[in-house]
């Protein structure tokens, strides 16, 4: 039997208190490093980062992958091992905001990104002219019977692209705030306007 394989072995079970976890014995160290430091690394890596959700398209060529994907580094964390993925997952959704401005609605958003995800995101960010649907919506047909709170039920905030051509020019801030709140079904939904 080799030493050196059997002295690391006892070295690793010396590190976690006597017992080995296959998941942090992997040699990697990232993983060594203590739990706590590792999640503030977590924190700063993801804190504001925008992921942007794209729509599945079931008619997309399966020899054209890379035409519909975009690279985002932010994700790559995640897939780097499952301890890290499985220590990093919650603060990945308490702090990364989730760019819905491609998808078409937030059924779809929900289609594409699965429920059990939208139920634990924290942030999203729309389109004005989303915005705008739903204070029309609101304005022409009262409060919804249904919210969108089942869906995500975890949302604190909405941030709400400002574009040129879809601009809130004549809907009050107030009123869209007011109809987030309602279709979200969370009064004190915080709703942030960016450029």
């Amino acid at each position: 039997m080799d030493n050196s394989v059997s002295d690391s072995g006892a070295f690793l079970t010396h590190l976690h208190g006597g017992t080995t976890n296959k998941d942090t014995d992997c040699g990697s160290p990232f993983l060594r490093l203590p739990a706590e430091l590792r999640n503030m690394i977590y924190e700063h890596t993801f804190n504001n980062e925008t992921i942007l959700v794209r729509q599945k398209d079931d008619d997309e060529e399966p020899h054209h992958p890379a035409r519909t994907r975009t690279y985002q580094p932010i994700i790559a964390l995640l897939f780097t091992c499952r301890q890290t993925r499985k220590e990093s997952s919650a603060i990945f959704d308490d702090r990364v905001i989730f760019d819905l401005t491609s998808c078409y609605n937030f059924t779809m958003a929900e289609f594409d990104l699965g429920s059990d995800k939208c139920r634990v995101i924290k942030s999203i960010q729309i389109n004005s002219r989303d915005a705008k649907r739903l204070v029309l919506r609101l304005q022409s047909e009262g409060p919804p019977r249904v919210s969108y709170h089942h869906s995500f039920p975890s949302l604190q905030c909405v941030f709400i692209r400002h574009s040129p051509i879809f601009g809130l020019l004549s809907v009050s801030h107030e009123l869209v705030v007011r109809a987030m709140g309602i279709f979200f079904g969370n009064e004190k939904l915080g709703v942030r306007f960016i450029a």
